[in-house]
């Protein structure tokens, strides 16, 4: 969100003030109460939310407490770069049971690619630290590692990689592109080169899983779960309607981050906490949208055998200046590709079973 056209974060605050916290949470008791909801998720984000001093944190969770309190069931998740995390964070994450997400693309010479810091310096060996202080605090086993995927690298080794850190969980995600951002000679050329990657990954990672493997992929979960016919949520995947919101350091409500790719201010809608409700902003076009996303589909998406699984995926990946999002994801071969292995492998097992137990 912050490599593309949309520059809009450099007007708004680096952080947000107690006074737009207090209203934030206002608006999500206002919201919890109209619609009886018994879960609300909190993701702190950014940017980099650990620039945010420890005392953010305390007081917008106590806050959280008060005001909510009896009210609905609250969740708080994290999402760093891990290169601030210290005893003291973890201290504080336990104490208020946050669950931790770190950005981490692979082994060094493949995260510090794109992984740098301000001075241009890689940013490995300051993440392996920071894992290695949740791993002491004992945190990784409700902590989960994020990978945008790199075709270019031995997917394999990859594998390898993320189970010595010994966190339990990753999430392999799609770099966020469109097809304003990739040409059509690039994109032919890479039809299924994420597919492939991630199917090298599944098959091992589903050879492990019979001797119960430590590490948990959400991608490939998600998806056997849906074959299976149990419903489950997600960005990319799935029938489920999408439910969230994102609010920035001024107050201003807008959708999914990644939709930002598509252009200057593309998400904005001149919606804010202050004078706008949540439902005011649930019910912007942009977020009706990415609310229905995986149901309102192109009819590519519509007569695709493995849309139950695929969803269309991600919003932002169907974007065309041209159309809109009435187009199927740039990684739509890919995605075909891996739902449709998935599936075989996971038929092929539950034969073998069935003919085990006959």
């Amino acid at each position: 969100m912050y490599n593309f056209d949309d520059k809009t974060y450099l007007q708004q605050p680096r952080f947000m003030s107690p006074e737009t916290v207090n209203m934030l949470l206002l608006r999500v008791k206002e919201h919890c109460q109209q619609h009886s909801l018994e879960r609300f998720f909190f993701i702190f984000h950014g940017g980099e939310p650990l620039l945010a001093k420890k005392e953010f944190f305390i007081d917008f969770i106590e806050t959280a407490g008060k005001i909510l309190n009896g009210v609905v069931k609250m969740y708080f998740s994290l999402q760093t770069n891990g290169i601030l995390l210290d005893d003291e964070w973890c201290q504080l994450f336990i104490k208020y049971n946050i669950r931790v997400g770190i950005s981490l693309d692979g082994p060094q010479e493949i995260h510090d690619k794109h992984r740098l810091d301000h001075s241009g310096k890689g940013t490995f060996d300051r993440v392996l630290k920071g894992l290695n202080v949740l791993k002491t605090n004992g945190l990784d086993q409700v902590s989960k590692l994020l990978c945008v995927i790199n075709v270019n690298a031995d997917p394999i080794a990859m594998y390898d990689f993320f189970k010595s850190t010994g966190i339990r969980t990753v999430d392999f995600l799609f770099p966020d592109l469109n097809y304003e951002h990739v040409s059509k000679k690039h994109h032919q050329s890479q039809l299924t080169a994420h597919a492939d990657w991630l199917i090298s990954i599944f098959d091992r990672w589903i050879g492990d899983a019979k001797g119960v493997s430590p590490l948990q992929i959400r991608k490939f979960s998600n998806a056997i779960s849906l074959i299976l016919g149990k419903p489950t949520s997600s960005d990319e995947m799935g029938q489920e309607n999408n439910s969230v919101l994102v609010i920035e350091t001024d107050g201003g409500i807008e959708t999914l981050d990644s939709l930002k790719i598509c252009g200057e201010g593309f998400t904005k809608a001149n919606l804010n906490i202050r004078t706008n409700s949540l439902d005011d902003a649930l019910d912007s076009p942009l977020a009706r949208l990415y609310h229905d996303s995986h149901t309102n589909l192109c009819d590519q998406c519509n007569n695709c055998y493995v849309k139950e699984v695929c969803g269309g995926g991600n919003i932002a990946h169907r974007y065309r200046h041209s159309n809109g999002f009435n187009n199927p994801s740039i990684y739509c071969r890919d995605l075909e590709k891996l739902y449709t292995h998935v599936r075989d492998t996971v038929f092929e097992m539950l034969n073998k079973y069935e003919l085990l137990e006959s």
